[in-house]
């Protein structure tokens, strides 16, 4: 099985071939790399790729609605004084 660990390489370093996956930062603060062969024609490695396109389907999902929603009911924030008046019931100021 091959390692997949992210290389973590600068910017200045990166490859063609290297993956474009940002994995964290280095000591200057500047982003590191995952560097693992790209697939294919994409900008990053098997496993990113996998990963990014798994985000994109889950954004890209409609949204459950909540139960306000469902009932054609806006859901409306309590005013001021009503957030007072319950600060006051459970003790607070």
């Amino acid at each position: 099985m091959a390692d997949n660990s992210p290389l973590d390489i600068p910017l200045m370093e990166l490859q063609r071939q290297h993956c474009r996956e940002v994995t964290g930062t280095g000591h200057d603060g500047l982003a590191l790399y995952c560097g693992q062969p790209r697939s294919g024609r994409t900008s990053y490695c098997e496993q990113h790729r996998r990963i990014n396109l798994m985000m994109v389907a889950e954004a890209s999902r409609p949204k459950a609605k909540g139960r306000h929603e469902q009932a054609g009911r806006q859901h409306r924030p309590l005013p001021a004084e009503g957030i007072r008046s319950l600060q006051k019931v459970r003790g607070r100021k």
